[in-house]
């Protein structure tokens, strides 16, 4: 087990001082400035803690070793197995007095994940455990530490023991401030964990509608990440676990916060491969991502069958699945930029940044780097939220443009491409909302079916072209005589449907009427000569409760008995007798 945190380092407590409380104030509005604080170094402080490693033995070590324990504590359950581990001994110099009415003095162990700690002074019979599932300690303190309250005695420079059993192979810094430096401390922790995830969730969101609009799967890998990323800080501060009522689970915490762990950075790949189309562009780089991405989904699924108390060979192993993974993903994001690709961009300044912290902690957490002098978990944290920023602009640019996609497509669909009419199913579309209106309301709501007569005969004379010039032609003809609301359509290729909401038949006879005359009094021309048009109308209105089908099937028969009659007529389909009009001769 290593434990250079304890054999190359004295750590120093942060002292209470008025600046101090000033540079809290800063921290929380300039998070920038937090980085640039802590990499100058740390404050020092007005009390030092120092430990001397002293082996594995319990017996030969130190003759204070010796003292029994108590027997309340020699029977917990906690205690497992203390010879096999290492234990230090421990003083704190420098202690100044305080009132006796000042808080106390904590001892935080930070970074002790799977950790199990025991502490004791046998000369005054204390001793006490700490376990980030089974012990975390006071219910003030945050699962991220074991936190132990000093003893006065502990102050005055009389040695204490601790025992430390860990497999993590991470580094353990301990930490000796006032309890009320300790909960800002602590407090600030969690208002960026939960500023993060809020963040995360907030792009999980995002990407869900995506997924609902578009049907792309790469968001579905986007929005699972950010839930699983959210899930892992939460569980790494303790907040996710302090949310959840059932004791339980914090029995399998270390479990949850891997599998989040690893299932964000599974998702990330599948995302990524999605994303930059890596499967038609680089199939060789989507493969090994893939595989990558699977690999880290096997190893969280294994460490579920370790039991409550897994080795951390699990852990080491998806810390280096992390660190092959990050040239692949900042490669294939830079050659995706470099063609010409938006999706590069957005991959190479979103996933860079945090790719490349969290390498840097987990060459420290490893110890194959010094310990870095500012905490790398809050610079990832926030290389998150910059993330989130950054995806969060990418995806509502994607999603504009996909909507303007739809848009375009929509119109494209629903219009003729020759006259930018309404087309067939969008005149039916249409039209049957505002029959629905019109049932509701019991208004009337009249339709006009047009043809031009002899159109065949133009398009052998002129050609399609020059039939097309006409068509044109005639569409803006009826575009200068509709009223605002009605609905103009073309359904083949010289029939056209007129809708007039508000009016019954006669009148939209009448009105059909007016049209027929200035049409036939209209000169077209088509390649520098006149052409005369004349058109045929067949008129029905709408009867309450008839179906759309049945509507347009009358008008389609009067239109058709207008070209039986001799075409160049207007037809209302059973006409009231006292309108004037006949369903046989047209307009009397």
């Amino acid at each position: 087990m290593k434990m250079p945190a304890f054999t190359r380092q004295t750590w120093r407590s942060r002292a209470n001082n008025d600046w101090a409380a000033s540079l809290g104030k800063l921290l929380k509005r300039l998070p920038v400035a937090i980085l640039l604080l802590g990499m100058a170094g740390e404050i020092q402080a007005q009390e030092t803690i120092t430990f001397e490693n002293l082996g594995s033995g319990t017996q030969d070590a130190d003759p204070a070793l010796r003292t029994a324990t108590p027997e309340k504590d020699a029977t917990s359950p906690l205690i497992r197995d203390l010879d096999d581990g290492t234990w230090w001994r421990g003083r704190i110099h420098g202690a100044t007095k305080r009132p006796v009415d000042a808080l106390p003095w904590v001892l935080a162990f930070k970074g002790a994940y799977a950790a199990h700690l025991t502490l004791r002074q046998p000369q005054n019979g204390w001793q006490v455990h700490r376990s980030r599932w089974l012990a975390p300690g006071p219910p003030w303190s945050t699962r991220l530490d074991l936190v132990v309250v000093l003893p006065e005695s502990l102050r005055n420079g009389e040695p204490f023991y601790l025992h430390i059993k860990d497999g993590s192979h991470r580094r353990i810094r301990a930490e000796i401030l006032p309890l009320d430096v300790y909960l800002k401390g602590v407090k600030d922790r969690r208002d960026v964990a939960i500023a993060c995830a809020t963040a995360l969730i907030t792009l999980a969101l995002l990407a869900a509608v995506l997924v609902h609009s578009t049907g792309e799967k790469a968001y579905a890998h986007l929005s699972a990440m950010a839930c699983m990323a959210a899930g892992y800080i939460l569980g790494l501060t303790g907040v996710l676990f302090d949310l959840i009522p059932f004791e339980e689970l914090a029995l399998i915490g270390i479990h949850l916060q891997r599998m989040f762990a690893m299932w964000a950075m599974a998702f990330s790949h599948f995302f990524i491969i999605a994303f930059l189309s890596l499967r038609a562009r680089r199939p060789v780089a989507a493969r090994l991502l893939a595989g990558l991405a699977w690999s880290q989904i096997a190893i969280s699924i294994l460490g579920w069958l370790e039991g409550l108390h897994p080795a951390f060979w699990g852990a080491t192993l998806s810390n280096l699945l992390i660190v092959a993974s990050t040239p692949i993903v900042l490669w294939e994001a830079w050659v995706a930029h470099r063609q010409g690709l938006r999706a590069g961009r957005f991959v190479l300044f979103a996933w860079a940044p945090a790719l490349l912290l969290m390498v840097v902690w987990i060459f420290a957490l490893q110890d194959w780097l010094p310990r870095a002098a500012v905490d790398l978990g809050s610079l990832i944290s926030w290389a998150l939220v910059a993330q989130v920023a950054i995806l969060a602009f990418g995806l509502s640019e994607v999603s504009s443009r996909l909507r303007n996609e739809r848009d375009r497509a929509t119109r494209e669909a629903e219009l003729d491409a020759l006259t930018g009419l309404l087309n067939r199913r969008a005149l039916e579309s249409r039209l049957k909302r505002l029959l629905a209106a019109s049932a509701n309301k019991s208004r009337f709501l009249s339709v006009i079916y047009l043809d031009l007569d002899h159109f065949k005969r133009m398009n052998d004379t002129h050609g399609h072209a020059g039939g097309d010039q006409c068509l044109l032609q005639f569409v803006e003809h009826l575009k200068g005589r509709h009223r605002p609301g009605d609905l103009l359509a073309r359904i083949g290729g010289e029939e056209f449907v007129l809708v007039l909401p508000g009016l019954d038949g006669p009148t939209a006879a009448a009105r059909a009427e007016d049209l027929r005359r200035s049409l036939s009094s209209e000169t077209f021309r088509v390649d520098g000569k006149a052409i005369a048009l004349t058109c045929s109308f067949g008129v029905a209105a709408f009867r309450q409760g008839e179906p759309l089908e049945s509507l347009m099937e009358r008008a389609d028969k009067a239109l058709y008995r207008a070209k039986a009659a001799g075409r160049n007529q207007v037809i209302l389909d059973h006409p009231d007798p006292e309108s004037g009009f006949s369903d046989a001769s047209g307009l009397v």
